[in-house]
């Protein structure tokens, strides 16, 4: 990942994104990270700006998103 993305950053779907229903170039606000995996990989918990109805967050690896500028 070419930068590292933290709490409250805006994000973007890249178009290697596994969640369901969610497309590349969607935006949403990162909520939290958690450390990274034994694979190495960095997963997020992002409120999508297009969610679904009561769902907290989307979690995305960090190969799925990147920083919207």
């Amino acid at each position: 990942m070419r930068f590292q993305l933290g709490v409250g950053d805006r994000e973007l779907v890249k178009d290697v994104s596994c969640v369901p229903g969610y497309h590349s170039g969607e935006k949403g606000t990162v909520l939290r990270t958690a450390p990274p995996a034994a694979t190495g990989t960095t997963d997020f918990m992002v409120a999508m700006d297009k969610h679904r109805r009561g769902t907290p967050g989307v979690v995305s690896a960090e190969q799925e998103i990147e920083l919207a500028v």
